[in-house]
């Protein structure tokens, strides 16, 4: 009974790693690009509360700063632009997504999402202008490189002298706003120098106005194919 259990599971993922090939990464159309959203979960583009008592206690911030080049110097902004939803707040409804390319292996077992590993795959398309949530990370995918960087401000007791230095105790990665375009482009150079999409690349919190923006398959080839027939 196990060893049946365990042969339909892996056919279960083996059939999930088929089904996300099907969809192409990007589907070009008049109106411009559209990029692959994934989001394994039975409950599909489910939107909720950032952080729910007991439930998810998500300890990411999120930063309000828009990061429009991937190669510039790094930004130092101090810690007014934090934004912190509190539990069961509405002010950051939305949920978690991947886009364009990541490891489908974190869903497994062995992955760093194993609570996955039997949950559907739910895919749509969101238009490369979209400004998304992504992770403060270079296109190396590593925390200790970020984008955007907090300061604090210290004062001596003694002298009443200041001091500012980077806010970054935290071993986790906070979130910036980017274009979806430039996600890709951080991606597409991640992926020059690593085997697997690091999670903190592939990874984007859409908001409950873009679940709403978001297209099918059969939506975006419908524009294909009224723009061949005009």
């Amino acid at each position: 009974m196990v060893a049946m259990m365990n042969i339909k599971h892996k056919f279960f993922l083996f059939k999930r790693k088929l089904i996300l090939m099907m969809y192409p990464p990007i589907m070009s159309t008049r109106r411009g690009n559209y990029i692959r959203i994934t989001r394994i979960a039975n409950e599909g583009f489910n939107v909720k509360a950032y952080k729910t008592e007991f439930v998810y206690a998500h300890t990411e911030r999120f930063i309000d700063v828009t990061v429009d080049e991937i190669n510039a110097p790094v930004k130092s902004i101090d810690r007014s632009h934090y934004i912190i939803p509190g539990f069961d707040e509405n002010l950051m409804i939305g949920c978690f997504c991947f886009f364009y390319l990541f490891n489908i292996s974190q869903a497994e077992a062995k992955g760093n999402l194993p609570f996955r590993s039997s949950d559907k795959l739910n895919v749509a398309y969101l238009h490369e202008s979209e400004i998304v949530w992504v992770k403060n990370v270079k296109e190396s995918g590593k925390i200790n490189e970020r984008l955007i960087k907090i300061t604090k401000e210290s004062e001596n007791p003694y002298t009443g002298e200041k001091s500012v230095f980077e806010d970054d105790w935290r071993r986790i990665s906070d979130w910036v706003r980017m274009p979806l375009s430039l996600a890709l482009q951080r991606t597409n150079k991640h992926k020059q120098t690593q085997k697997h999409i690091d999670e903190n690349i592939s990874q984007i919190y859409l908001v409950d106005k873009q679940i709403n923006r978001l297209k099918s398959i059969n939506q975006i080839l419908f524009q294909i194919a009224e723009h061949h027939i005009k």
